[in-house]
C-alpha cells in the first residue's frame, strides 16, 4: 500500500479511489490468506458504506492479530504501509468529522484506532514510527481529539498514551508530559470507566517518576505553584461537578501508597519533594479560611474543600516517609518545617476542647468534634459523612515521619509547644485507628538523642502508661517509668533489646 506522506485526502470520493482497490489485496497479504470470500470486493466506484464495512471487517482482523500475533505481525503492518493507511483514514475522520458522522462512521474510526493502539503495544520501533510519521499527527492531533469522543475512544486513547511511554521513549514522554491541556484532559476523564482510571493512573505514575530519571531539576509538574493551587481550589468552589484537584490528589494518594507498600520504593526524592510542596500549599491556602482572621471570625469549608484537605493529609502521611527514605536524613529541613507547622496547627485544632450546639445548622458536627473545623454537610453523599475517621492518625503519622532522626524538627516541635499535643495522641481513640501506635512512635522519634525533649516530657504530669503502650515503646527502643506523676523515657540497651529493628513505622500500622 503506497504511503503518501502528509497528503490531505478529500472525503469521501478521493478516499475510496485512493485506498479501495488496495484494501482487500493488502489485507489478504498481511493476514496470509485470501479474504475475497470473507470481505466484499471494492472498486473505485464503491459506496462509502461498502468501504466502511470492509474497513471494519479487515480492521477487526488486524486489531485481533496485533494482540495475538506479537511483534512479527505488528512489524508486518508497519512495513507494508497498513499502519499508515489506518493513520490517514483517522486523520481524514477527525478533519472531516461532521461529514463522516453523516455516514455513521464512528465504529470505523474506532476499529482503526484500536489497530494502531494494539500495534504499538510493547513495540518501541512502531511507537517511534507513529511519533515521527506525518508530523506527529497521531500524538499531536488524533489522540487528543479521541479523548473527547466518549468512553471507548477515551479508553483506547489512554491505552495508546501509556503504551507509547511504557518502554521509556523520552521524546514521546516529553511530548505528552509538557502538554498541560492533555494532562488535564486525562484528569477530567479519570472516572469514565474502570479501565480508563487504571490507564490514567499508570500515565500519571510515569509522569511523577519522570523527575527521578529525566532530571531532578527538570520542569515543574503542571500543577505546581501557589497560583495554580488557588485556581484549582476556586474551580471546586464554583462548580459542584468540578473536582480536578480532588481527582489529582486521589492519584497522588494512590501513587504514594503504592510506593510505601513497595519492597524498594523508587529513589525519587525530587518527585516526593514536589508532591509534598503541592499538598502543603493546598493546606496552607485552606488554612486562610479555617483559622480566625483579624476580626476573629472562622471561615467555613465546603465539603469538597475538606475532602481536599483530608486527601492531602493521606498523601503527606505516605510522602513524608518516602522523602526521608530517599534522601539524607538532614535534607529538606525548610520543607519539613513548613509541613510540620501545618500539621501542628491542624493537630492543635483537633485536640482542643470544643462543642458545636447548632443542630440543623448545615454543619458537620462530627468533623467539628474530631477535626475542629467548620464544614458544610454534603447532603448528596451519605457515605462521606465518616471522612473524619482516622484524621488525627494521619496528622500524627506525618509528624512522626518528619521528626525521624532530625534534631531541627524535634526542636521545632518543642518550641512550637507541640510535645503535649503529640503525647495526647498516645491513647486509644476509636474514631482514629492506630492513633496510639503512631503516637508512641512519634514520641519515640521526638525523644531520640534529644535530651531537651526527654526532659520536657519527664517534667510533665502523667497518670501512667498502659501495658500495650509500654510494649510498643519497647519495640521502638525505649522503656517508660512513671514516678510521682513524672515519666522517664530511657533508651533500651541493644543487648537488652536484641537485634535492632527498622524504625520507619510501627508494625501495627503497615497496612495504613
Amino acid at each position: 500500500m503506497q504511503q503518501q506522506e502528509g497528503r490531505n485526502v478529500d472525503f469521501p470520493e478521493s478516499l475510496i479511489k485512493l485506498y479501495a482497490l488496495d484494501l482487500i489485496s493488502f489485507a489478504s497479504e498481511s493476514l496470509g490468506r485470501n479474504l475475497s470470500s470473507e470481505v466484499k470486493s471494492l472498486n473505485i466506484n464503491s459506496s462509502i458504506d461498502d468501504f466502511q464495512e470492509a474497513c471494519i471487517q479487515v480492521g477487526t482482523l488486524w486489531r485481533n492479530n496485533c494482540a495475538s500475533g506479537g511483534e512479527e505481525f505488528q512489524n508486518k503492518l508497519m512495513n507494508e504501509g497498513i499502519l499508515f493507511f489506518c493513520l490517514q483514514i483517522l486523520k481524514n475522520y477527525f478533519d472531516n468529522m461532521e461529514r463522516w458522522e453523516e455516514f455513521d462512521s464512528r465504529k470505523t474510526a474506532l476499529i482503526l484506532f484500536q489497530v494502531l493502539a494494539n500495534a504499538m503495544t510493547g513495540n518501541k520501533p512502531i511507537q517511534i514510527y507513529l511519533y515521527e510519521i506525518s508530523d506527529c499527527i497521531f500524538f499531536k492531533e488524533i489522540i487528543p481529539k479521541a479523548l473527547l469522543l466518549g468512553k471507548i475512544f477515551t479508553n483506547v486513547a489512554c491505552m495508546s498514551i501509556y503504551n507509547s511511554i511504557a518502554k521509556g521513549n523520552l521524546q514521546i514522554e516529553f511530548e505528552f508530559f509538557s502538554n498541560r491541556e492533555l494532562m488535564i484532559q486525562l484528569l477530567e476523564r479519570l472516572y469514565e470507566t474502570k479501565h480508563t482510571k487504571e490507564w490514567v493512573f499508570l500515565i500519571y505514575k510515569k509522569y511523577f517518576l519522570s523527575k527521578a530519571y529525566l532530571n531532578e531539576e527538570s520542569e515543574d509538574f503542571f500543577f505546581h505553584g501557589e497560583e495554580t493551587c488557588r485556581l484549582m481550589l476556586e474551580e471546586i468552589e464554583k462548580s459542584a461537578d468540578e473536582a480536578l484537584l480532588l481527582d489529582l490528589l486521589e492519584i497522588i494518594d494512590q501513587f504514594s501508597n503504592e510506593e510505601v507498600q513497595a519492597k524498594e520504593p523508587t529513589p525519587a526524592a525530587g518527585t516526593y519533594k514536589s508532591l509534598i510542596e503541592f499538598c502543603v500549599q493546598i493546606i496552607n491556602i485552606l488554612r486562610e479560611k479555617f483559622l480566625p482572621g483579624e476580626t476573629g471570625t472562622i471561615g467555613i469549608l465546603t465539603y469538597k474543600q475538606f475532602e481536599c484537605l483530608f486527601v492531602s493529609l493521606e498523601c503527606l502521611s505516605n510522602l513524608s516517609s518516602l522523602l526521608i527514605l530517599s534522601s539524607a536524613k538532614s535534607a529538606e529541613i525548610e520543607l519539613r518545617t513548613e509541613c510540620m507547622a501545618a500539621m501542628l496547627t491542624l493537630l492543635g485544632l483537633s485536640c482542643a476542647v470544643k462543642e458545636l450546639k447548632q443542630e440543623g445548622s448545615g454543619l458537620c458536627i462530627d468533623i467539628f468534634e474530631h477535626a475542629g473545623l467548620l464544614v458544610f454537610e454534603d447532603e448528596e453523599d451519605e457515605e462521606k459523612k465518616g471522612m473524619y475517621l482516622g484524621y488525627k492518625t494521619l496528622l500524627i503519622r506525618t509528624i512522626a515521619n518528619l521528626t525521624f532522626k532530625s534534631r531541627e524538627i524535634q526542636d521545632f516541635v518543642r518550641e512550637q509547644e507541640g510535645l503535649p499535643l503529640c503525647l495526647s495522641c498516645c491513647g486509644v481513640q476509636e474514631q482514629h485507628p492506630y492513633l496510639r501506635e503512631w503516637g508512641v512512635f512519634c514520641v519515640r522519634n521526638l525523644c531520640e538523642d534529644n535530651e531537651e525533649n526527654q526532659k520536657f516530657i519527664k517534667d510533665m504530669n502523667l497518670e501512667g502508661i498502659d501495658a500495650q503502650s509500654e510494649e510498643i515503646l519497647a519495640k521502638q527502643g525505649f522503656k517508660a517509668n512513671v514516678q510521682n506523676g513524672k515519666i522517664n523515657l530511657e533508651k533500651i540497651d541493644k543487648s537488652e533489646q536484641g537485634e535492632e529493628k527498622k524504625p520507619e513505622e510501627p508494625e501495627e500500622s503497615k497496612q495504613l
